[in-house]
């Protein structure tokens, strides 16, 4: 039988000593005691207990991580996990079960946890967000091939990303046989409102591809275009629906397609609104528009053309006849169009 105290270990050192960015800015203080039994005869009926009073750790980035009083138990093939409440900034994640460390040992770990998206925003540029997700979730199998089961919510997200303002973030998901279903993700912003519904499949045993639905309705195009979030002289309320599927979760792996079913574009006392809807693909990392027909009182377009976000190459044909002033949002500045073009 063997006890330690936690407390003397130089445990800041080991953490300092591994590889990667921002060493001498990493930290692990650890108050508590281990416990270990070793059979002087039996090398396999080794056993400990660890009681942890206290954890505060810092790995250089964003605020540290600390836990109350908890405790480990178990063997080499086995560990029972009990109290486990970590928090982060204001996140907060509670663990309790039991965790198979051997190939063929089971495990049975309950997840539940609160997640602030000002947390989530220190991952994202330019964003600011507002609200809480919490989740509730339930890991068995085995450590190689986990099963995940549970539910994440989000209700009455806001915010801004870039000069995007957010309103209504919501979701709703359940994890059941290493699928993940979202039932209804959506945000309003730009005067309408996007969802998505759709099929994860998550852990290394999940087959089949990643399938989500999504649907724009009413969502502003103008006001996604003007600066800063101002108002822009450019209405164009747009309806969209599509498919995406991906057989990874990498830009490259993904494709989609759907249609614009409705949109007007107004400038003014200039106005063109969609005569029929219009088909749009995403596959090899580009985005290609078909045939889009645009009419009203002035004139008719008629557009397509392809979009590669990766450089930013942009290809786009337009005929048909307008008046210039539609195009005079485009453009910032004093500079005006008007009369016929062809």
């Amino acid at each position: 039988h063997l006890d330690v105290e936690l407390a003397p270990l130089p445990l800041t050192r080991v953490l300092q000593a591994l590889p990667g960015a921002r060493r001498e800015e990493r930290s692990l203080d650890v108050a508590g005691q281990a416990s270990l039994d070793v059979p002087l005869q039996d090398r396999h009926g080794l056993r400990d207990s660890v009681r942890v009073d206290a954890l505060d750790a810092h790995l250089g980035r964003g605020e540290g991580v600390s836990a109350g009083p908890f405790t480990v138990e178990g063997d080499q093939e086995r560990a029972t996990l009990e109290g486990l409440d970590l928090r982060a900034g204001g996140s907060r994640l509670q663990a309790q079960g039991e965790l198979g460390l051997a190939a063929d040992s089971p495990t049975a770990l309950v997840l539940q946890g609160e997640i602030p998206l000002t947390d989530l925003a220190l991952f994202l540029p330019d964003a600011e967000l507002e609200g809480h997700a919490t989740v509730d979730l339930r890991v068995e199998g085995r450590l190689t091939q986990p099963e995940i089961s549970g539910e994440a919510r989000l209700e009455g997200g806001r915010g801004r990303i870039h000069s995007i303002d957010l309103e209504d973030l919501g979701l709703e998901a359940v994890a059941r046989e290493g699928v993940v279903t979202i039932q209804n993700a959506h945000v309003r912003l730009a005067g309408g409102e996007v969802s998505v519904r759709g099929e994860l499949p998550i852990g290394p045993g999940a087959r089949g591809g990643h399938t989500l639905d999504l649907e724009l309705r009413g969502v502003d195009v103008g006001k996604l275009l003007s600066d800063e979030g101002g108002e822009s002289r450019l209405v164009a309320p747009l309806d969209l629906s599509g498919r995406v599927r991906a057989t990874a979760p990498a830009l490259e792996a993904i494709e989609a397609e759907g249609q614009i079913t409705s949109w007007s574009v107004e400038t003014g006392t200039q106005a063109l609104t969609l005569e029929r809807p219009a088909a749009w693909r995403y596959a090899g990392g580009e985005l290609t528009l078909d045939d889009l027909q645009l009419r009203g009182a002035q004139g008719h377009l008629r557009a397509g053309g392809a979009w590669t976000p990766g450089d930013g190459a942009l290809r786009l044909q337009v005929e048909g006849a307008t008046d210039l002033a539609l195009f005079d949002p485009l453009f910032a500045g004093d500079l005006r169009f008007s009369g016929p073009g062809r």
